[in-house]
């Protein structure tokens, strides 16, 4: 009997009543408030998806093995998610294969991850680690948030689009004193520039976090724009985006990096 194939899990997964069902709900109850909707492993993930389909999700530790490592913690994977009561594979006797099935809520949230009209991949550095958070927004301004760890834990959570703005300036240093720049600036520079470390850019250098957030349309993936902020340093708080061939910085007080983060996420 030949192994389950799960390739094609997500797509039909979009025309199943039960994983409607379970994506209507949960976008709902996301209006009234953040629903946690689970944790995965990168293992986990891979198992479920075909990451041929997804690449732009980070999956840290998994990537790191090798193709054989892969297959062996794919199937450990596997195991775990069926004794969680995620994953069972059913013998289809007429075929002499596995037939997978998932439960719908799960579905629900990696057709969530999937099927949308753009994506945001937030990467945020600090001195330390890297780790990740994706906005994918969904119907009745509501986002599904991914947040991707350097250990390749992934935690979702469905929240309104106040919540998400809110979420990723927490998330990203912004609530940290002070909330009035204390250096101003507002420079253009080359790339060339940028490289020499200029004095002009040594506060930004005693930012805690540095967030450089890229937005994806799954239709052209060979489009993206990006933008960045640094925060959670005595000297204030700071943005940088393209400005032509230029990149441009400049402060931000407190309710600019509100209605910077609204921007960039919506």
């Amino acid at each position: 009997m030949s192994a389950p194939d799960d390739s094609e899990l997500t797509a039909a997964a979009l025309e199943n009543d039960d994983v409607l069902a379970a994506r209507l709900d949960l976008v709902a109850s996301a209006l009234d408030g953040p629903v946690q909707a689970g944790a995965f492993t990168d293992e986990e993930l891979a198992a479920l998806d075909d990451l041929t389909l997804s690449p732009i999700q980070p999956s840290p530790w998994y990537e790191s093995l090798t193709d054989t490592q892969k297959q062996l913690v794919m199937s450990a994977a596997l195991r775990s998610l069926t004794a969680r009561g995620v994953y069972r594979a059913e013998p289809v006797a007429e075929h002499h294969t596995l037939q997978p099935a998932v439960d719908p809520f799960v579905l629900a949230i990696l057709t969530m991850r999937r099927y949308v009209p753009y994506l945001v991949v937030v990467e945020r550095a600090t001195a330390d680690f890297t780790d990740w958070a994706l906005l994918y927004p969904q119907r009745g301004e509501t986002f599904l948030i991914e947040y991707v760890d350097r250990i390749g834990l992934h935690e979702f959570v469905a929240v309104d689009s106040e919540t998400a703005v809110e979420a990723m300036i927490e998330w990203s240093g912004g609530n940290l004193e002070p909330s009035e720049p204390t250096d101003m600036l507002d420079v253009s520079l080359t790339t060339e520039q940028i490289a020499a470390r200029p004095a002009v850019l040594e506060p930004l250098t005693r930012s805690l976090f540095s967030s450089t957030a890229t937005r994806f349309d799954p239709a052209r993936p060979d489009e993206e724009s990006w933008t960045a902020v640094h925060a959670g340093g005595p000297s204030g708080i700071f943005a940088c985006a393209p400005d032509g061939e230029l990149v441009r910085y400049r402060s931000l007080r407190r309710d600019e990096l509100h209605a910077w983060w609204e921007l960039t996420v919506q």
